[in-house]
């Protein structure tokens, strides 16, 4: 069964358009190697855009047997694709990928509804939302609630809007995230829907995500949806 990683990484402030340059490459001139790279680590990458008021970041997802294993094999090899994403990667996120990640900020999974209808021939989406400060103690406790105290309602909830949706925490520089990964026939749409309903289980989730992220769930985001900017399996038109 194929896992999956996620992680949200910041665009370096003012380099935003270049990123844009550099995207359109990844896409274009070389997205061929870019497929073989993926396909040698065994992994899917499918790589976000998301725009905040904190900047603009990218949440990295890879999906394969071993995707943490292949986080930390992509700036390894010799070959001229790998050292000019290595180059890029550092340019953007002042990340050194021929280094390994220092292990405090690697993402730690944190839930799974794991609803089997919805594997297969679907779609993913993924963003990050920021724990407001002083308040680190509650998501945890409210992540801890998630997988005991409401673990059968969650599921049922998102198995009501053919979702699956997988959670991870990171601690960053910029504070403590939650990557949150969706997917389903569309999952933009079921994220819309999840501040709905009168029940217990909604009420709830609601009043968390309001008290732990500042995020009104009853209302449409307070931030664009992010953008699937890149696809080993599919190639993208310029962003």
């Amino acid at each position: 069964m194929s896992k999956l990683f996620a992680i949200a990484v910041p665009v370096t402030r003012g380099k935003e358009g270049d990123f844009k340059k550099f995207v359109d490459e990844l896409n274009g001139r070389y997205y061929n190697d870019f497929v073989n790279s993926r396909k040698k680590l065994n992994v899917r990458e499918r790589t976000f855009h998301q725009k905040t008021p904190m900047g603009e970041f990218v949440i990295v997802t890879l999906e394969g047997d071993n995707p943490e294993q292949a986080f930390y094999d992509l700036g390894k090899g010799n070959d001229e694709f790998t050292k000019w994403l290595a180059q890029k990667v550092k340019d953007f996120h002042n990340i050194d990928i021929t280094q390994p990640p220092p292990p405090e900020i690697m993402p730690k999974p944190a839930t799974d509804t794991n609803n089997p209808q919805t594997t297969g021939n679907t779609k993913l989406t993924a963003f990050f939302v920021p724990v407001v400060k002083g308040k680190e103690t509650q998501w945890k406790e409210f992540l801890n609630d998630l997988n005991n105290r409401w673990k059968k309602e969650f599921n049922e909830s998102r198995k009501r809007l053919n979702v699956r949706e997988r959670v991870f925490t990171q601690e960053t520089p910029e504070g403590s995230f939650t990557i949150v990964t969706l997917e389903g026939a569309d999952p933009e749409k079921s994220m819309m829907e999840f501040g709905k309903g009168n029940d217990d289980f909604t009420a709830w989730f609601n009043q968390k995500a309001k008290e732990i992220h500042n995020y009104d769930m009853t209302q449409p985001p307070p931030f664009p949806l992010p953008e699937l900017i890149v696809d080993s399996n599919k190639k993208l038109v310029k962003v």
